[in-house]
């Protein structure tokens, strides 16, 4: 009888013992965030009286969560949109390591971002007059910078995105080396297994161009429109990788040269459908993404 009261005994401290460490283990699982940027803190104490907004999510490339923390100091206000000053860490496991320091960010443009079979964390740096969209990654733990567009991204459902580029081409006084007026455009890009890739174009001659069903008529109508007797207009045209089109106008009066464009959609029988219009002239590529 004592015998089996002492096995009894045993068993109950054995079960009370294994519930006690599963119930610390779901304490510990329930607040990662929490325990990383206690990390953080004790790295830097300065964090200790910080604002902290935590982003998480399946970030690593094996699939393994983690958090992206946005630190700032107290008396900074989201409402006071090119003065929100950041430092950016992130943390895995037990894990932490600071991965941008005092960046000037939109208030509201980051976050996790699924694109290509992959978690990514964005954000955008912001400028007076432009912003520029940034990718960070993380693989075996390591987070690093995959993406630095040249513009601001608009990201859809597909692996297929949209960069917004500035550039200062709007005209060009004859006798100066440079062009100004500033003008925005979108350019393409793509993800695949390999990264992150720009549609470039290639130009391509008047006689190629006129092998589009249509062509003609487009570019008399442009004639009829854009032309007078003081102004001389040409034509200079740009096939991209995606089925796009542009036409690059170029617009000659006594004392400058204006440009502007029209992006047309290479359809069916290579019929050309007018997507858009707008200032400045294409080029044929606005990054050195490989």
């Amino acid at each position: 009888m004592k015998k089996r009261m002492n096995l009894l005994t045993l068993i109950v401290v054995l079960i009370f013992v294994m519930a006690f460490c599963f119930s610390s283990q779901a304490q510990i699982s329930q607040n990662p965030s929490k325990d990383l940027l206690d990390r953080i803190i004790e790295k830097d104490s300065k964090y200790s009286n910080y604002d902290v907004e935590t982003i998480s999510g399946n970030f690593d490339s094996n699939g393994s969560s983690g958090h992206f923390f946005l630190l700032t100091e107290k008396t900074i206000n989201k409402d006071d949109y090119f003065n929100y000053c950041v430092d950016i860490w992130y943390g895995s496991s037990s894990r932490v390591i600071k991965v941008a320091e005092q960046q000037y960010i939109m208030p509201d443009g980051f976050g996790a971002i699924k694109l290509g079979g992959r978690t990514y964390f964005r954000y955008d740096l912001a400028y007076a007059t432009d912003s520029q969209t940034i990718l960070l990654g993380v693989s075996g733990g390591k987070c690093t910078e995959s993406l630095r567009a040249p513009g601001h991204a608009t990201f859809n459902n597909s692996n297929s995105f949209t960069v917004l580029c500035s550039a200062y081409d709007l005209v060009k006084m004859k006798g100066d080396d440079f062009s100004a007026g500033h003008t925005w455009k979108n350019y393409y890009f793509y993800v695949d297994t390999k990264g992150f890739h720009e549609y470039s174009a290639k130009q391509i001659t008047n006689k190629e161009f006129n092998k589009y069903p249509g062509a003609g008529t487009i570019i008399k109508n442009l004639n009829k429109e854009l032309s007078n007797k003081n102004t001389k207009v040409s034509y200079k045209f740009l096939k991209r990788s995606n089925n796009l089109l542009h036409i690059n106008i170029d617009i000659e009066a006594s004392d400058s040269v204006s440009h502007s464009y029209r992006t047309y959609m290479i359809g069916k029988n290579n019929k050309l459908t007018l997507l858009e219009s707008g200032e400045g002239n294409y080029a044929t590529k606005v990054s050195s993404l490989k």
